[in-house]
């Protein structure tokens, strides 16, 4: 009697876990829509294994726990897509969106916002390569780091992608993946392919949306 109680104690423990994770997820693709105008894919949306949000002042914060299976290994490995961005940045202007997908050029790449945020630091990441990315729905940059250099000395830091958007408005956003994997090039490429189901939300779509309510 007592065992059949603790597996029923372990099983109502397990499912309001899974339920605040679960709701947790939602809340950050929530937050993820409305603060940062982004949207997952399927591919990404499947790989979620929990979520966290923060609210510094006039910003937001999201971080994906994801399981990504990568090639040739029999288990899965860990890694965190984030996002950090300012509300105040992501509204802008109609006109703006309309030409902004294909047309007009963000200031910065992945490459040079990874130099800016680093500038004046004791320590820089050392970029291994840039290429160009192309979301769902935008195009930009994507930046592969693996090692970062500081006190005359290189050292080995987790992988991460940085990618980019060329597009008015938007913010950069990160993949990092477990400081204890070392992936291959063949990998690297497929992280790049998966990282590509994201998509922006064009301003007049939603603001069109919410006077049909």
């Amino acid at each position: 009697m007592i065992i059949f109680l603790y597996i029923i104690a372990l099983l109502s423990f397990s499912d309001t876990a899974n339920a605040q994770t679960s709701e947790g997820v939602e809340t950050a693709l929530a937050l993820l829509r409305e603060g940062c105008k982004y949207e997952l894919g399927e591919e990404l949306l499947s790989k979620i294994s929990s979520a966290d949000t923060s609210h510094p002042p006039e910003a937001v914060i999201i971080k994906f726990n994801l399981d990504i299976l990568l090639s040739r290994r029999k288990k899965s490995g860990a890694a965190e897509l984030m996002f950090g961005c300012n509300a105040k940045q992501s509204k802008f202007r109609d006109e703006e969106i309309d030409r902004s997908t294909k047309k007009i050029r963000s200031t910065t790449t992945a490459k040079e916002e990874i130099i800016n945020q680093d500038s004046g630091g004791r320590y820089g990441r050392i970029i291994d390569w840039q290429r160009k990315y192309q979301g769902e729905n935008f195009r930009g940059t994507v930046a592969h780091v693996d090692s970062i250099f500081g006190d005359g000395i290189k050292m080995p830091t987790a992988e991460q992608f940085y990618v980019c958007p060329a597009v008015a408005g938007f913010v950069c956003f990160s993949l990092i993946i477990d400081e204890s994997l070392r992936l291959t090039e063949y990998e690297r490429s497929n992280t790049v392919k998966m990282l590509q189901h994201i998509k922006i939300i064009p301003i007049r779509l939603e603001q069109k949306n919410r006077s049909e309510e």
